[in-house]
């Protein structure tokens, strides 16, 4: 599952569809049962995978073939912010015998997930590199707890400093979106005295739809903010294109 290179190399064979080596049913049976993707590769420069737990399929989507037949298939679905270096970390194994590092790896339903990769090297006698074997290890909920801890902690370390409410703002809302790449979120404060929506913090919004949402009446089909204000309770809405709640006037405002 460890691969050298972004194009394949000269005269590399492509890899057979099938694990090029025996083990046991049960050690199978065993390996699917754990919360980690075990797997084997070959030796370098291409470390092609020879084996791969069946939990792959489980946990990421993917079938153990598809890791067979493609040896770009790990490398093609690290997350381009993480690829180099850990390809880069790879090519540098020399004579080492362990080797640990954490990344985002692509699941098959888009999502990234964090891995805890776990790997050690396989020498023969002349202690030439013959392979890799390893685990993978979904830290991703360990990861999100960890951002939080550290997102609360610097909260706190902004209230003590006494900073403005504004930066408090945008220190919380930073944190909720360091949870998922594809989270946007934002604080908007209720004005008891006109009955609408000001400006709290959006840092990842654009400018112009923040002027254009500061100083909406809230109602009971105002978007989703503005209804939530209104009825005092939590409002999911999946898709604004159709969701009644954003029918009307703040539709264009928003």
């Amino acid at each position: 599952m460890k691969r050298m290179h972004s194009t394949k190399p000269r005269g590399m064979r492509r890899v057979s569809a099938a694990p090029q080596f025996d083990i046991p049913k049960e050690l199978r049976d065993f390996f699917s049962r754990l919360p980690a993707v075990v797997y084997k590769c070959g030796p370098p420069p291409s470390f092609a995978t020879i084996f791969v737990s069946c939990n792959i399929h489980e946990q990421f989507g993917y079938s153990p073939e598809e890791f067979y037949a493609d040896p770009l298939f790990w490398t093609n679905h690290i997350h381009e912010n993480e690829r180099h270096s850990i390809v880069s970390r790879l090519a540098s194994i020399g004579e080492a015998n362990a080797l640990s590092y954490e990344y985002r790896f692509l699941r098959r339903d888009g999502a990234y997930v964090w891995l805890h990769d776990e790997v050690s090297v396989l020498h023969d006698k002349a202690s030439r590199n013959i392979g890799l074997i390893g685990s993978w290890f979904d830290i991703t909920e360990y990861k999100r707890l960890e951002a939080m801890r550290a997102g609360q902690t610097q909260i706190l370390d902004f209230l003590v400093k006494r900073r403005s409410l504004e930066e408090s703002f945008v220190q919380i809302v930073q944190m909720l979106e360091s949870q998922s790449d594809d989270m946007v979120c934002s604080i908007l404060r209720f004005d008891p005295m006109t009955q609408s929506l000001r400006h709290g913090a959006a840092p990842s919004l654009p400018d112009e739809y923040n002027r254009l949402i500061d100083g909406v009446k809230i109602g009971p089909a105002v978007g989703s903010c503005g209804t939530a204000a209104y009825r005092r309770e939590r409002v999911v809405v999946t898709d604004i294109e159709t969701d009644p709640l954003w029918r009307k006037s703040c539709r264009s405002r928003h």
